[in-house]
């Protein structure tokens, strides 16, 4: 059973993912995404957290930028709680913004996995807001990517590290 169809930005075809959050295929070109489920700010904006920390082996973290791969401001950060490996600063999302997920293992080789995601539309499905986002391999990622790894390697991460801090 498929939750949603939506339409490819590579052909024009339908894309479908099967469940939220999870995976976006398109059967006629092979492209491929993600469907991201976001926060509802206290105005109604989506919104996504930058994430994640390492561990002794092992680390993961998702990075938030803007539409050319720049820093973008936070609407909030978190200085309270727990916080290690956990959800560090919120971002307000649009359509063409960038989310990197980078996923670290010491045993694997080569030990980072690199996903880059551009979010192409943001709905509203069963009462949650979605960005519906595509990979993408653009250049303009290279500081969001290595911080997305610096972040999986970084011990208890507690803080941002890909956020214009003010």
């Amino acid at each position: 059973m498929r939750d949603f169809e939506i339409q490819c930005p590579e052909c024009g075809g339908a894309a479908f993912a099967v469940s939220v959050p999870g995976s976006i295929h398109c059967p006629r070109c092979g492209d491929t995404g993600f469907v991201f489920v976001c926060e509802r700010t206290k105005k109604g904006h989506p919104a996504l957290w930058e994430q994640g920390g390492g561990a002794t082996n092992t680390g993961e973290a998702q990075i938030i930028a803007g539409p050319r791969g720049e820093r973008l401001k936070p609407i909030y950060i978190r200085t309270r709680g727990h916080r290690a490996c956990g959800q560090h600063a919120l971002f307000v999302v649009q359509p063409q913004y960038h989310i990197v997920r980078v996923w670290y293992w010491n045993k694997q080789n080569p030990p980072f996995s690199v996903r880059a995601y551009r979010i192409e539309n943001i709905i509203e499905f069963n009462k949650e807001i979605l960005a519906i986002a595509f990979t993408t391999e653009e250049k303009t990622l290279d500081a969001a990517i290595n911080a997305a790894k610096q972040k999986a390697l970084c011990y208890h991460c507690r803080s941002p590290h890909y956020a214009l801090l003010l």
